[in-house]
């Protein structure tokens, strides 16, 4: 790792894991940008694709980028870990495939971060659809909002809480006290589990209705694998969502166990990762994890199933039943339906 660079109004994460396709792109867009009080972070969480070597590469030819190397521990430790090693004032955690909108989106959210928002929404796109507006939050425009309770509720009833890349907030407001160490490799919902904590402390915000960020679908990111701790990490975040959520009068109860059980429903859906060899073993085993934990049988009981989307329904009822061969045999064929 260079030399620790005086502090900055904004530190850029980049974990990185086997993302050598796409890294250049990344860090060359965050690279090429009209202003100079930023710095970024890469975290290579034990990369084996050559990854590491393009990670020293740009740590040694440019002066505000910073490199740590770590053993594989999942993005959620790799990116706690790169906000550790941030100098700046304000943190904007960025996934490794994807890009800046353009070279000015720096600069243009300096400007705002100058009027002191402890968090920056902001809008994005796929990068195959670059014009296209991904995000629709019910809050006011480019203003300075300080309504604690209209912001819970813009976010939270908005498509886009439980994602990090689409947010900028005070280094400050991270619970660096916190144990995450019972998590394990989260893969799951890692973002949503590191939001609240910091959405807890917001007193003011700003939402910048502009495209600022290219996010490009990766069918081989490790949201796209099959891994038994899966569940686990779902369950742990429903439990930490559930937890900040119930702070929050005007937010039905019964939501929360419905949330609950359309994650159980994607936890086992992710046996569509599944080798043909897991298949056979390890994937019933998984699923039958789900089908006996109070989480799913309290989420079953206290939920309407019919109100879940027909592909999740069917799932949880083969669970509910601990049609475990049938779930597998489903889950491939709607991974197959979604490809064409």
């Amino acid at each position: 790792m260079n030399e620790r660079r005086k502090s900055v109004k904004l530190s850029i994460i980049i974990t990185v894991y086997n993302a050598k396709k796409h890294l250049c792109a990344c860090i060359d867009s965050f690279l090429n940008q009209t202003c100079s009080d930023y710095e970024i972070v890469l975290i290579d969480d034990g990369s084996s694709d050559g990854s590491d070597e393009l990670c020293k590469s740009y740590c040694q030819n440019y002066k505000n980028i910073i490199v740590v190397h770590q053993k594989n521990m999942g993005p959620f430790h790799a990116r706690r870990n790169g906000i550790y090693h941030a100098t700046g004032e304000y943190i904007w955690c960025v996934d490794s495939d994807d890009k800046a909108a353009n070279n000015y989106v720096v600069e243009e959210l300096m400007n705002i971060l100058n009027k002191n928002p402890d968090l920056l929404l902001f809008n994005a796109s796929f990068s195959s659809k670059p014009n296209e507006k991904m995000f629709d939050y019910n809050l006011p425009t480019n203003v300075l909002f300080r309504n604690k309770e209209e912001i819970y509720k813009g976010i939270l009833c908005s498509n886009s809480y439980n994602m990090l890349w689409n947010k900028i907030f005070k280094r400050n407001l991270l619970d660096f006290d916190a144990d995450y160490s019972k998590l394990g490799r989260a893969i799951v919902g890692e973002d949503l589990l590191q939001f609240f904590p910091i959405l807890d402390k917001v007193e003011t915000i700003y939402f910048y209705d502009k495209i600022i960020y290219w996010y490009r679908i990766n069918e081989n990111s490790v949201t796209h694998c099959f891994d038994p701790s899966i569940f686990h990490a779902i369950k742990y975040t429903g439990n930490v969502k559930h937890y900040y959520l119930k702070k929050l009068d005007y937010i039905d109860k019964d939501k929360l166990f419905f949330s609950s059980l359309s994650s159980c429903a994607t936890a086992a859906y992710k046996v569509r990762f599944c080798s043909k060899e897991e298949r056979k073993h390890i994937a019933v085993k998984y699923l039958n994890s789900i089908a006996t934990d109070v989480f799913f049988l309290n989420a079953y009981k206290k939920s309407s199933v019919m109100a879940l989307p027909l592909s999740k329904r069917i799932l949880v009822v083969l669970l509910k039943y601990k049609m475990y061969r049938t779930i597998i045999i489903c889950s491939i064929i709607m991974k197959w339906v979604r490809k064409k």
